[in-house]
């Protein structure tokens, strides 16, 4: 997971990376894990990198008021949907929380960062991607990370960045 990267800077030891995973299937453990003593945990900085899925982030009220409230929010890095591609394959058929996703950018300040990636897209699901998560074409950086063997097979990786600062794009260009 590369975009957990910037943790490891000094300046950064404080911050806090959220990973929305679609291949999750662990949310119902999640739910009944989100105890007191996880939520207290969570707010007190314990994890630098959270890692959920959409339901515990769009439907659990006691996660999202966490993650939503301006002291633990002024520290998030910033937020990723990993496999993206799979938001728009699978529609809100088989996750039903899966075209809402979008609305997590709602829960961040306006200046996190917001990064889809996935190692497998086809052309076709890249714009998919944008309507699903609301990105502004002229607020996203795109990129192919070189993964050639997929391309050859009309795929490509990706890293799609919404609402992107400088610095970031910095790093990971370099």
């Amino acid at each position: 997971m590369p975009f957990v990267m910037p943790l490891f800077l000094e300046e950064n030891k404080n911050k806090i990376v959220v990973i929305l995973s679609p291949l999750n299937e662990l949310e119902r453990d999640q739910l009944d894990a989100f105890a007191p003593k996880l939520e207290n945990d969570i707010k007190s900085r314990k994890y630098q990198v959270l890692i959920t899925s959409p339901e515990m982030l769009l439907r659990h009220a006691p996660f999202r008021h966490v993650i939503s409230n301006h002291k633990f929010s002024k520290d998030i890095l910033a937020a990723v949907v990993d496999e993206s591609h799979c938001i728009p394959q699978w529609g809100d058929k088989f996750r039903k929380e899966n075209k809402n996703v979008g609305q997590m950018c709602s829960l961040f300040p306006s200046d996190v960062p917001v990064l889809a990636t996935t190692a497998t897209v086809s052309p076709e699901v890249v714009q998919d991607i944008y309507n699903v998560l609301n990105f502004d074409a002229s607020k996203t950086y795109y990129w192919n990370m070189g993964m050639t063997d997929r391309i050859s097979h009309g795929m490509q990786g990706l890293y799609m960045v919404q609402m992107i600062s400088q610095h970031w794009i910095s790093w990971l260009m370099n």
